[in-house]
């Protein structure tokens, strides 16, 4: 496992199902079907499961997730993904390690094909940002735009939720993107010396430090500053 700017402590990829908290192992076991989403967090010391927590997301509602411990030892992340192109995730207080698990926090899951997460360093927000447009380079290969309230083209590519955890509420902000007429002129991935051409989509990776959110872009980082207010228009040049 290692430290994240994020605010999680997560762990290796081969093991986002098995992580180590507090002296304990905590596992997901996944036993769904294309019929439902059963599945179970347990709390293993020693080999001796001491605590499993069942948990059910319904029919089509699952099809997979990961763990993710906060820095503080405080909270455990379950984020996951539907059969039908929706992401979501519940939070749970892990202080009374190996009593049990307190579930604190699962809104509804969200459009989109896949969220990322960080925490803020009191670890009083937590900030999804969701990828709706499934790959950058879709941008390009569709050619099709949105518009935004004014009539400009754009890409809405996702949304940012910002979750007040003591007050389990959360503001949406849809995530929309402007490029340049250069840019729009042809899809850089198409290009074999384009410095994207090696990663796609990558990972948005949102970092929050004090009130300055850090996501990555394939053209570099953006940041903006909370509270946002509407929607988050990025521009690129």
């Amino acid at each position: 496992m290692c430290k994240m700017s994020n605010g999680f402590i997560e762990p290796r990829l081969e093991d986002i199902k098995f992580l180590w908290a507090k002296g304990y192992y905590i596992w997901l076991e996944d036993k769904s079907t294309e019929y439902d989403g059963k599945l179970s967090i347990s709390v293993v010391e020693e080999g001796k499961t001491l605590f499993c927590l069942p948990l059910s997301y319904g029919e089509g509602a699952y099809s997979g997730g990961t763990l993710a411990v906060s820095l503080s030892w405080k909270y455990l992340l379950h984020s996951y993904w539907t059969g039908i192109m929706m992401s979501g995730f519940a939070l749970f207080k892990i202080d009374n390690l190996p009593d049990g698990l307190e579930l604190i926090y699962a809104p509804e899951p969200a459009d989109g094909y896949i969220s990322f997460y960080c925490l803020s360093k009191d670890e009083r927000l937590l900030v999804q940002v969701i990828n709706r447009c499934g790959c950058w380079r879709e941008m390009w290969e569709d050619g099709e735009f949105d518009e935004d309230d004014e009539g400009n083209d754009c890409f809405a590519f996702g949304d940012i939720f910002v979750h007040n955890i003591a007050e389990k509420t959360f503001t949406k902000h849809e995530l929309l993107v402007y490029p340049s007429e250069k840019w729009l002129e042809e899809n850089p991935w198409k290009q074999e010396d384009s410095a994207y051409s090696e990663d796609p989509d990558p990972p948005i990776n949102p970092r929050l430090n004090g009130d300055i959110l850090t996501m990555t872009m394939p053209w570099g980082d953006e940041i903006v500053t909370l509270p946002l207010e509407g929607a988050v228009k990025i521009k690129v040049t």
